[in-house]
């Protein structure tokens, strides 16, 4: 700056941080112009000025006054240090010098600064060592520190790895002991993460984040078969519901409540289940003489597992022809005790052209492990069909037949 003439400022601070103990004037001053303004001092603001007093023209780089501050906070505290300026004259006391005000900081240092842990993550927080999970822990640290990352339980270490590193690799627990590769029992295990600097012994630990070792299924799903079925009236069918955990296991002892949306069609007994080793429990629905339609729900909690029921005389069943399937159909048999004829008869009386002398229905005979077959100009063997016998149809046009049940 040129010409200096006047000037006002204030230097602002945290007073719990950092206080102004005292100021000590620039020699190129009067030595009475002390013009330091304490009465703001253990709020934070301190205001040094001219006072109205003429200063020597000075110009140049100018030191107005040395300030001396005091910590008074903790290590590593830190507190805004700003300098207002409010006067800023030539020595003609009316013209302005342009100033702009400075913003500053004081940190409390007690000398290098201890490491820091830059980033931090833990892949999985859960891990079930049965099902061969792992989970992945990723720390990267301010500076190149002695690291330790280590699994403990009640301050004992299950497994723990050290270097020296700013960004180890990431290290994968399975949820076994270090000495002996053996599973840990199920619980909550904490990670403590340790970066102490090589040279000053400052150290950073974090010991805020666990791992979950669980060996417990959960369930998830529950299904219910068959998912569709059709029942005349006063007739049953059985449902068999299977639970199971989110790793696709079977669970037993899981409670199946059982439920018929339309008890006038139908209604289940027993109402609850538990299903067993095999995951399964069962239910036998029985139906009413109305005919119509409900849905079988075997549910534990908010898991369920639905399916349809038609109570009818007879149901719908079509059997497509198209270049994908060239006219084979796997259907089951409803009607109770029949023979091969007698389902050939539905199929022509629904569409005469549909089954030709050269189609075929065709059953798997276990014991001789072959086929049997019933064509369509009455040759072949006209085989026995019980209830819910599986079969496979050829068509040759595509038809929708009703079936007994």
């Amino acid at each position: 700056m040129t010409d200096l003439g006047a000037f006002g400022l204030q230097l602002r601070y945290d007073p719990t941080v950092v206080m102004a103990m005292s100021t000590e004037n620039n020699p190129q001053l009067p030595d009475s112009f002390g013009a330091t303004d304490w009465s703001q001092n253990a709020t934070g603001l301190v205001g040094i000025a001219s006072s109205g007093m003429t200063l020597p023209s000075l110009s140049g780089d100018v030191v107005l006054t040395n300030v001396t501050l005091k910590a008074v906070g903790s290590a590593w505290q830190t507190s805004a240090l700003n300098i207002t300026i409010g006067t800023l004259y030539e020595s003609d006391g009316a013209t302005e010098i342009p100033a702009t005000d400075v913003d500053g900081t004081f940190t409390i240092s007690t000398g290098p600064p201890a490491p820091t842990i830059v980033s931090y993550t833990i892949s999985n927080s859960t891990i079930n060592p049965l099902e061969s999970e792992t989970t992945s822990i990723d720390v990267e640290f301010s500076e190149t520190v002695n690291y330790r990352i280590a699994i403990e339980k009640d301050s004992t270490t299950i497994y723990d790895w050290t270097g020296t590193a700013e960004n180890p690799n990431a290290k994968v627990w399975d949820g076994t002991y270090e000495s002996n590769s053996t599973r840990v029992p199920d619980g909550v295990y904490t990670v403590n993460v340790t970066g102490t600097n090589t040279t000053t012994g400052l150290s950073v630990i974090d010991t805020s984040k666990t791992i979950t070792v669980s060996t417990v299924g959960e369930l998830t799903t529950i299904t219910v078969s068959p998912s569709t079925a059709y029942v005349k009236p006063g007739g049953t069918k059985q449902f068999v519901a299977t639970a199971k955990d989110q790793y696709g296991n079977l669970m037993s002892d899981v409670v199946i409540t059982w439920t018929s949306s339309n008890t006038t069609v139908g209604d289940i007994s027993p109402g609850t289940a538990t299903t067993g080793a095999d995951g399964k429990a069962t239910t036998t629905f029985t139906a009413t003489a109305t005919l119509g339609t409900t849905t079988i729900k075997a549910a534990n909690g908010t898991v369920n597992g639905t399916a349809s029921v038609t109570v009818a005389n007879v149901r719908s069943v079509k059997l497509d022809y198209n270049a994908n399937n060239t006219g084979y159909n796997y259907i089951a048999w409803s009607g109770g005790d029949a023979t091969a004829s007698t389902l050939a008869g539905l199929i022509k009386s629904a569409n005469e052209t549909a089954f030709g002398d050269n189609e075929w229905i065709a059953k798997y005979n276990t014991p001789s492990g072959t086929w049997v077959f019933y064509f369509g100009n009455g040759t072949g063997t006209n085989f026995a069909l019980a209830q819910y016998d599986s079969v496979c149809v050829r068509v040759k046009a595509e038809v929708t037949f009703q079936m007994p049940i």
